[in-house]
C-alpha cells in the first residue's frame, strides 16, 4: 500500500474501501501486539515464580525451566523491538540526497578500513553451545 498521495484514487468508494482495508490491518497487528505482551507478561510471571522456588532445594530441572523461559523472552522483547524499528523506519520521509563531501587535500594520509559483517546468531543457539561447553567441562572435572 502506498503512502504517497498521488497513488490515491478520487472515487471515495475507492477511497473508503482503503480506509476499511487499512483499518482491518491496523486491528490485526493491535491483536499480535497485545498477544505478545500477554505472553511476554507470563513468562515474566513464571519466571519470577519459578526464581521463588529455586530457594529451597536446587533442582537442575528448575534451573533448565528459567534458563529456556528467560531465552524465549529475549526473543520476545528483541522481535517486538525490531518490530518498532522497523515500524518507525516505514513512517519516515525519505531522506534528501545531500551534497556530496569534498575530497580531502593531497597531503594528508588516507587510511581505507573494511569492517567484517557480523552474522547475527539466534539466542537460543549460543545458549545451546554454551551448555554442551558446560557440560563436557563438568564431565571433565569427575574423570578428573
Amino acid at each position: 500500500m502506498e503512502s504517497t498521495s498521488t497513488a490515491l484514487p478520487d472515487d471515495i468508494d475507492a477511497l473508503k474501501a482503503l480506509l476499511r482495508e487499512r483499518d482491518a490491518q491496523v486491528a490485526e497487528l493491535r491483536k499480535q501486539l497485545s498477544s505478545r505482551s500477554l505472553e511476554i507478561e507470563h513468562l515474566k510471571l513464571t519466571i519470577a515464580k519459578l526464581r521463588r522456588m529455586q530457594f529451597g532445594r536446587k533442582s537442575e530441572k528448575l534451573d533448565r525451566q528459567i534458563e529456556q523461559l528467560e531465552l524465549r523472552l529475549e526473543d520476545l522483547q528483541a522481535d517486538e523491538g525490531a518490530a518498532e524499528v522497523m515500524a518507525a523506519h516505514e513512517t519516515k520521509q525519505p531522506r534528501r540526497e545531500g551534497a556530496s563531501r569534498k575530497p580531502l587535500p593531497d597531503h594528508l594520509e588516507c587510511e581505507e578500513r573494511v569492517h567484517l559483517r557480523v552474522r547475527r546468531v539466534p539466542i537460543a543457539t549460543i545458549a545451546r553451545l554454551y551448555l554442551d561447553l558446560y557440560r563436557s567441562r563438568r564431565k571433565d572435572r569427575r574423570i578428573g
